[in-house]
């Protein structure tokens, strides 16, 4: 027979919707430094508490406490649990509540939690229990991580699944969400929940908490659900990836996978209205698209590798080539000095944001003696880079170049008895 909730003083367990409680203040602390995972100062420990704290991959309640006495506000940054602070067993620890500022003890308060943040946590953590549990009861895969996050939750399982069989699942469990069956939060004895079957079942010496959503799924949790499956709404996987020896899923449920439906809608829309096509007909419009853009990167690169080719055609020595034109991109150059076969030292410079990128190519013998460009670039400006011979790529900052980048460039030629060549 399961246990009263009336002997707790976690009121998230008796009443999940609960978004008030009037309760005292019966300790207040005040910590040595900030405290590192909500900036802190101060942790409360109270009567009883609507907060839910930290646990389970679920993040810890925020909102506000309310000086019934004075009618002052204080915003609760965080709840969690502190086994050290704790004079009972490990199992049952104390709940605390972080204040950025200082609270009275012995004081009534009104306890006001952030509902809409905790009601979305609950939505994406019902949807776990589900998928968990379709997924556990088809491929016999365990869940074993989940982290429910500020944008998405991911659960891990210890299995392979390709996106299309998630899908699947994620169809399985809307109709569930749709069904709008209950979910039962009940809490047991160790002895009684020995002869139960549940999924993931530990051993535990303590009461144990177990959600059971018919037909789906029964686990130990300890965490906040929705009343019903249909609370959820919606459900909406976004990821699926190879993750050690299984796969880290990523969805969406509730509030946030609408909200993710509708910025989705609204990027469809502006698509429908720029390529003026159907919205059925827009995956095949970016696939066009793709093939033009693909055909104009070749062009342009043609069109570089010719003015390229032309320019050193000009000049047989050796030369700093300063880039203006924008169609020589990094990647490019790159593949430039890489299959550049020339017995000259060649060195192209381009401004980039404040700085000057440079891309050197020198022959074995130059660039291994004192003759080297690369070595006088270090020498007298800084710069900084690696490569080898072939091709050395780096960058000189402007705090190093005294003159403006004319009058560098010349005196680098000279430096270097170089041909200067503008692109």
């Amino acid at each position: 027979m399961s246990k009263d909730f009336h002997d707790f003083k976690q009121l998230y367990d008796l009443e999940p919707y609960r978004k008030t409680a009037e309760v005292d203040v019966i300790y207040v602390e005040e910590l040595s430094e900030k405290d590192p995972q909500s900036g802190a100062r101060f942790k409360v420990l109270t009567s009883e508490t609507v907060f839910y704290p930290e646990g389970g991959g679920q993040p810890g309640d925020t909102g506000v406490f309310v000086d019934l006495k004075n009618n002052k506000t204080y915003k609760v940054l965080d709840t969690r649990y502190d086994f050290k602070a704790s004079d009972t067993e490990e199992e049952n620890p104390l709940i605390f509540h972080f204040l950025a500022e200082e609270i009275s003890s012995d004081i009534p308060i009104r306890q006001e939690i952030d509902w809409e943040r905790r009601f979305t946590h609950s939505q994406q953590h019902s949807t776990e229990h589900i998928l968990a549990g379709l997924v556990h009861n088809k491929y016999g895969y365990m869940n074993v991580g989940f982290h429910l996050g500020k944008e998405y939750t991911t659960i891990d399982f210890d299995g392979p699944l390709s996106y299309k069989e998630m899908q699947e699942i994620v169809d399985q469990a809307n109709n569930i969400v749709w069904q709008n069956n209950p979910i039962d939060i009940k809490v047991y004895t160790a002895d009684e929940a020995k002869n139960m079957d549940y999924r993931a079942k530990i051993e535990l010496n303590n009461l144990v908490r177990l959600i059971d959503i018919p037909n789906v799924d029964v686990c130990a949790c300890c965490g906040t659900h929705v009343k019903a499956t249909g609370d959820i709404g919606l459900i909406i996987c976004t990821n699926v990836e190879k993750y050690r020896n299984g796969v880290r899923i990523t969805f969406l449920a509730g509030t946030r996978a609408y909200k993710y439906v509708r910025e989705q809608q609204e990027i469809s829309n502006a698509l429908v209205q720029r390529l003026n096509m159907p919205y059925l007909d827009l995956e095949e419009g970016v696939l066009r698209l793709e093939n033009k853009v693909s055909e104009l990167e070749t062009l342009i690169e043609d069109t570089a590798k010719s003015l390229w080719d032309k320019a050193l055609n000009q000049s047989e020595q050796n030369s700093i080539i300063i880039i203006t034109e924008n169609i020589f991109s990094s990647k490019f150059l790159k593949l430039l000095f890489k299959n550049m076969e020339s017995n000259s030292s060649i060195l192209a410079l381009i401004e980039n944001q404040g700085n000057i990128n440079f891309f050197l190519h020198e022959t074995d013998d130059i660039y291994s003696s004192n003759e080297s460009w690369y070595k006088h670039l270090k020498e007298e400006y800084n710069a900084r880079g690696g490569g080898n011979a072939q091709m050395t790529q780096g960058q000189i900052q402007y705090n190093n170049v005294e003159a403006p980048l004319e009058n560098f460039v010349s005196q680098l030629a000279e430096d270097l008895s170089a041909n200067i060549i503008i692109l």
